[in-house]
């Protein structure tokens, strides 16, 4: 029998299948890395929406604070009044999130015209960290460092 007529070789198929499984391992983990940076995003915009409410809140009803609790893991407008929780965000369980404002540790006041000072906010996911800052006057976020 000629070469053409006999079809592979058991070395030749075993090649294949051990490229294809590298190919394989390689979309798996570039996959994996996207839908991490996808989360963070997701929960920054959720961060941003709770800023907003802030905001509001504090121009109807007075003085407001987010404050980071948990460890990082809960995040929650409170009325500053009386204390009372009026939301709160749950991060997800390999999620740390850090509040910094001048003069001021893991909250972020917010006057009764809806101000607060310019902060910086840094989520912290597994070995992921993503940071933003935020402006106090307008709420728009100003630079992003993602790492």
């Amino acid at each position: 029998m000629s070469r053409c007529q006999r079809g592979f070789t058991l070395l030749e198929l075993l090649s294949v299948v051990v490229l294809l499984g590298l190919a394989a391992t390689a979309v798996t983990v570039r996959m994996t890395g996207k839908r991490g940076l996808f989360a963070s995003r997701a929960l920054r915009r959720e961060i941003q929406e709770l800023d907003a409410r802030a905001r509001v809140a504090a121009q109807t009803l007075g003085p407001v604070a987010l404050a980071v609790t948990d460890r990082g893991r809960r995040i929650r407008l409170i009325e500053r009044s009386s204390g009372r929780a009026m939301r709160e965000l749950e991060l997800e369980e390999n999620s740390e999130l850090e509040l910094y404002e001048p003069g001021s540790t893991r909250e972020i006041r917010f006057d009764a015209t809806g101000r607060s000072r310019d902060y910086r906010a840094v989520l912290r996911q597994g070995r992921k960290r993503v940071s933003w800052r935020v402006s106090g006057e307008t709420g728009w976020i100003q630079d992003e460092e993602e790492r």
